[in-house]
């Protein structure tokens, strides 16, 4: 295998447009609240909500396995008038694209959707395919279109001696149980790997191993690297555990300088899928620069 497909993935990029029915302050972070709100109308159609949101008890109880799906959250914005959108990325990963069309289906049929402590209230009122902008469904006008699922091909080397990632929702990355606060560059591409890994694996896929062994190694030897990062403390509430967990991470800024041309396919990707822990609530998201 050559650098023309070191990996390859597929994924549906769904924008869910919904709009606000009441005057409302919403959380400061979104995540919890809109995944939550969707599982709970998911219900109502068992196979979608299980392959989704159970996707670990299907895969025999293996640990870390990576979820067929991930959320990009408004992080912004909180207050919200009558009549205002709040549009948020359900992103499908490999094999999950082909049930987008059940999971428009079913998200369709919601009359009412619920967020935060205060129950704020919204409707649907369009899904959009992110990659192209189509609109494949609105609340006037119903199922338009079929989506289309992406491929994410590691296809081209960009020339790169500088990048610097911007940590735009916090990242958390754990060993040896505990959550890291500080980073170098092997850490980051190690994770990164490690992620485009078990998407191909567990949803469809290639990747090239050898060829993810030698970046990780390669990382090992980026000395010029400099992180300002910071911890953000977060909690979510589980309805499913009656309780407050932890999502803390950390946010700011990396940068890395030197012949850095090998690491771009995997840093772009990166910055598609998201990393880390709990990416189906939105963390890890990072963008960008190279020069």
């Amino acid at each position: 295998m050559n650098n023309q497909s070191i990996f390859s993935f597929s994924y549906l990029p769904l924008t869910i447009h919904l709009e606000c029915l009441e005057s409302t302050t919403l959380p400061g972070y979104l995540g919890s609240a809109l995944r939550g709100a969707l599982g709970w109308e998911l219900t109502k159609n068992p196979q979608v909500y299980s392959y989704l949101y159970e996707n670990r008890n299907l895969q025999r109880g293996k640990a870390d396995v990576v979820n067929p799906y991930f959320l990009n959250v408004p992080r912004k914005k909180l207050i919200y008038q009558p009549h205002e959108t709040l549009s948020f990325d359900f992103v499908l990963l490999g094999d999950a694209a082909q049930i987008g069309n059940r999971l428009i289906a079913s998200l369709s049929k919601i009359a009412i959707l619920r967020l935060g402590a205060q129950r704020s209230v919204f409707r649907l009122k369009s899904i959009v395919q992110a990659s192209n902008q189509t609109i494949l469904w609105s609340s006037d006008r119903g199922i338009l279109q079929n989506p289309e699922s992406v491929l994410y091909q590691a296809s081209r080397e960009i020339s790169c001696q500088y990048c610097s990632i911007q940590l735009k929702t916090p990242l958390r990355i754990r060993r040896d149980g505990e959550l890291l606060q500080e980073y170098d560059f092997a850490t980051l591409i190690r994770n990164i790997t490690q992620r485009i890994k078990a998407i191909a694996n567990n949803y469809g896929g290639s990747i090239d191993n050898h060829a993810s062994e030698r970046i990780c190694q390669q990382a090992l030897h980026v000395n010029r690297f400099s992180s300002q990062l910071y911890y953000k403390e977060l909690k979510r509430y589980s309805n499913k555990q009656i309780t407050s967990l932890d999502i803390s991470g950390m946010l700011g800024t990396m940068s890395a300088e030197g012949d850095l041309t090998a690491f771009v396919p995997w840093l772009l990707a990166a910055e598609l899928i998201h990393i880390g822990r709990n990416t189906t609530f939105g963390l890890g998201e990072m963008s960008l620069v190279i020069d």
